[in-house]
């Protein structure tokens, strides 16, 4: 039955059952109703009423009227039974016809009982038999007779119950039990001898008692504080002393366990009646003033002694018991809540070793109890206990655990918002679970989602470090699976770390952001490209966004482990999403940060040229210019010269004008690093770059050489801009030397590697140099006041580093016969140059000493020469 319940849930998803307990459930409804329907022994047949009250009595939830009438009306039409046992019922029939036909032509009679005269015939003696029995008793002190009337008083029970009598016989037990009353003052021969009854008809006839087994349990509940209390050693009150001696010599104390015991025989119907019996007791003795705990054990031996049978009436069976349980659980003695704690331990340890099949919840409403006590109990020792018995499930019952494993981690879940103590405990359970594979727990994810933000809200350092720890090993152990439910597990799981990014451990936010790591790097190859996008949109731009406030240790480890993940694992698909993380570091005013996201962006670009989107690459690092652009100095740049004349005539004083001098500052050095890359793409991936792309990045590198350009030029400017408060401690005035020179050279070589390519382009590249060798001769014919001369004369020197550096080489490179008509004016430029560098040579005090070092004489001679062999080469072209 519970195979076919499983089977039927799974094949049925979404019908009228919503677990496989109900499939269960409602199956052994409609086999009752089969049997009831076609069993001929069955007088009175069960109406569609009944049949009703049946399902809502056994049902969590109803059903409904027409379902439940569409199953009776199919029953009734047709039986529940394959082909070939409706054709074996039928053979079955025949023969039994042919049997009664063969026996009648012999004349043999076949003797068949009726109940029906024997429940007739019990109607009618009874009264005059209890009076007789009653009064025999009661006038007669003679053991044999009192013994014969006990024996007829033990098999009319027996009669009564057989036919249904329930009434007389709830009169006759609670004769017999009045007759054996422990409460008598004074107890005679046939007092004991009905205590004797009793227990011998609770042993062997169970079923006779039904429903009235209270009065029953409460003598023996009554005979086992007699006897415990004797064996104690202590001394009982006459007449307890002496109905105590008796009562030991006539009742074995083991005759108590046999009643226990064959209560595995009884029906369904009546060892409910027996359990609620026991538990009524069992209540009474709790709630003394000075409380026992007999009937509570014994319910317990009951139900390991009934735990084999079938999963209907077990449930019955437990919906009956666990309410106790939990009654007993959460009693104001704490030695009673412990002891029912412990029972209910040694009950589950047995429980647990059943197989339950997928999609039932047995265990869960087995270890329920558990949970509704720890909720409700005010005692931190029967908490603790608690704790303890789910981490001997956990260790000793781990596969065996299926549904229980939901009841096990509200638990934990609801220990993880109280005491230190309590956390402990309930780590010691969450280490073993997440030791192993989860596959085991596959339906309780939400649980365990639970349990990772109860820990993650915890302030303890080594909570936090577990939580971090757990995460790690359940993400690892589910992204072996490839299955989109555990994906959106782990990936919830994963989010957690994400939180501590920001915590203020710096611990903490060490190991959340290595084990964040680890699970990428050790998992890459279970994780698809579109889960990866996912993760860089949401965890690692939080991770990114909480460096802003992170040292710088901190930083460093976490872009060095992204540059691991993306050169040691494909994760190509998600490139676009890393860079732009990248770019949105550049826009914090951690300056560590920001250097180091154009460094990680740099090193990207260099190493895995090949596998980048080279438009969305160059878009953006365009992106990281702009947001890197120092706006106020190239607005200010634009301004008249008279106006700048102005605004220093009025001698203001200094810092008079707010200037964000830090983050300027930044802002420059992130144009000189992007400056940097620009070359990089030139000298490593140039021809994976298309028309679009290298126009792109072509307009970039020109953007950024005017705006430096503009900016340098403006001496006076720079000047007042010191004067403000931007980079006041220079010894010289702030200037963008350093980016024009790199974005010039980056222009060059861009326009000469491509005009390899696509000659026309080289036009563009003789035109920008002549600009540089036209801007290098008119600065050499300004006249400048001394206070700004040697910025003028570091102007000069960065053009004619350019002119070292690249434009000689280019020209020299360059077919001249392609560009014939721009020799002589170039030899015209390379003709003023050696005048132009002499003179600064000759004027500039601080040739030694100036950290230019194209300034140095040597370098000078060495330019001095490769002028000389340029102009050689091209007056041989005219």
């Amino acid at each position: 039955m519970l195979v076919f319940s499983q089977k039927f849930f799974q094949d049925n998803p979404g019908d009228v059952f919503k677990t496989s307990d109900e499939t269960y459930v409602f199956s052994y409804l409609l086999i009752i109703l089969q049997t009831d329907i076609y069993n001929k022994s069955v007088k009175t047949k069960m109406t569609f009423q009944q049949f009703c009250k049946s399902s809502k009595l056994s049902m969590e939830r109803d059903l409904g009227e027409e379902y439940l009438r569409y199953c009776y009306d199919q029953i009734l039409q047709e039986p529940l039974a394959i082909h070939s046992s409706i054709e074996k019922q039928q053979n079955s029939q025949i023969n039994w016809m042919n049997l009664e036909r063969k026996s009648l032509q012999q004349k043999i009679y076949i003797f068949m009982p009726r109940i029906d005269y024997i429940k007739l015939f019990m109607e009618v003696f009874w009264p005059a038999l209890f009076v007789n029995l009653n009064v025999t008793i009661e006038r007669t002190e003679n053991v044999q007779i009192i013994s014969i009337a006990m024996q007829n008083a033990t098999y009319t029970l027996q009669l009564m119950s057989m036919v249904g009598i329930c009434d007389l016989c709830q009169q006759f037990i609670q004769w017999l039990c009045q007759l054996a009353s422990l409460e008598n003052k004074q107890l005679k021969q046939k007092n004991y001898k009905a205590l004797q009854c009793i227990i011998d008809l609770a042993i062997k006839n169970g079923n006779a008692l039904k429903n009235n087994w209270r009065p029953v349990l409460e003598i023996i509940s009554s005979i086992n504080y007699l006897l415990n209390e004797k064996q104690k050693g202590k001394i009982l009150q006459e007449p307890l002393e002496s109905i105590s001696k008796n009562i030991q010599n006539i009742i074995d104390i083991s005759s108590i366990d046999k009643v226990m015991q064959n209560t595995s025989n009884m029906d369904s119907r009546t060892i409910l009646d027996f359990l609620q019996s026991l538990i009524d007791v069992s209540l009474n003795e709790i709630t003394l003033p000075e409380p026992r705990i007999f009937s509570l054990q014994r319910l317990v031996e009951v139900t390991s002694f009934n735990m084999d049978r079938i999963r209907l009436i077990w449930m019955q069976i437990w919906n009956l018991l666990k309410a106790h349980f939990v009654t007993a659980g959460i009693h104001s003695n704490s030695d009673i809540s412990l002891y029912a704690c412990d029972q209910l331990k040694q009950m589950s340890v047995k429980f647990i070793q059943q197989y339950e099949h997928n999609n039932f919840k047995f265990q869960m409403e087995f270890l329920q109890p558990f949970e509704l006590i720890y909720a409700q109990t005010s005692f931190s020792e029967v908490k603790e206990f608690i704790l303890s018995c789910m981490r001997m499930l956990a260790h000793m019952c781990y596969y065996k655990l299926k549904s229980g494993w939901r009841v096990v981690f509200k638990i934990i879940n609801q220990s993880l918002q109280e005491s230190i103590v309590l956390v402990n405990i309930s780590i010691d359970v969450l280490n073993k679970v997440f030791s192993e594979d989860l596959i085991n727990l596959k339906d309780i994810f939400d649980e365990i989602d639970q349990t990772f933000q109860f820990l993650f809200n915890r302030e303890e350092q080594h909570v936090l470090l577990k939580g971090i720890e757990f995460v790690q090993n359940a993400v690892e152990s589910l992204m072996k699976h490839d299955n989109n439910f555990y994906y959106a597990f782990w990936m919830q799981s994963l989010a957690h770390i994400c939180n501590l990014f920001q915590n203020n451990q710096q611990q903490i936010q060490e190991q959340a952001i290595q084990s964040f790591f680890k699970i990428l790097k050790s998992n890459t190859q279970n994780i698809k490209g579109h889960q990866y996008v996912q993760i860089m949109k949401g965890m690692m731009k939080e991770l990114f966004v909480s460096l802003s406030k992170a040292k710088k240790e901190i930083c460093q480890m976490a872009h060095k482990s992204l540059l691991e993940l993306v050169f040691d694992h494909d994760i190509k698909e998600a490139y676009n999403e890393i860079s732009t993380i990248l770019l949105n570091s550049t826009f914090q005013t951690n300056e560590y940060l920001a250097k180091t996201s154009v460094m990680t962006f740099k090193q990207i670009i260099i190493k895995e040229g090949q596998k980048l989107d080279w438009n969305q690459t160059i878009q953006i690092l365009d992106l990281m210019v702009q947001n890197t652009t120092p706006n106020v100095l190239f607005e200010a740049a634009q301004l008249d010269q008279s106006i700048i004349d102005d605004l220093l005539s009025l001698n203001l004083p200094k810092n008079q004008i707010k200037l964000n001098s830090d983050q300027l500052t930044l802002k420059c050095i992130l144009q000189l690093m992007l400056i940097d890359i620009i070359q990089d793409i030139v000298d490593h991936h140039i021809k994976l770059l298309n028309e679009k792309t290298y126009q792109y990045l072509l307009t970039i590198a020109q953007n950024l050489y005017k705006m430096s350009f503009r900016f340098n030029r403006q001496i006076k400017l720079r000047y007042f801009l010191q004067q403000q408060g931007f980079m006041p401690n220079l010894q010289q005035l702030p200037g963008l030397i350093k980016q024009e020179k790199s974005s010039a050279i980056g222009i060059l070589n861009l326009l000469h590697k491509q005009s390899q390519v696509n000659e026309e382009l080289l036009k563009d590249l003789i035109q920008f140099i002549i600009e540089i060798l036209e801007d290098t001769k008119v600065l050499g014919q300004i006249q400048v006041n001394n206070q700004f001369k040697g910025e003028l004369e570091k102007i000069i020197i960065n053009n004619l580093s350019i002119i070292q550096v690249s434009v000689i080489p280019i020209l020299n490179a360059v077919d001249l016969q392609k560009i014939q008509d721009k020799i002589k004016s170039l030899l015209s430029y390379f003709v003023q140059l050696p005048s132009c560098y002499s003179l600064l040579v000759s004027q500039c005090p601080h040739c030694q000493t100036c950290p230019y070092k194209c300034m140095q004489k040597q370098e000078w001679k060495k330019l001095f020469e490769q002028i000389q062999q340029l102009q050689l080469k091209l007056i041989s072209q005219i």
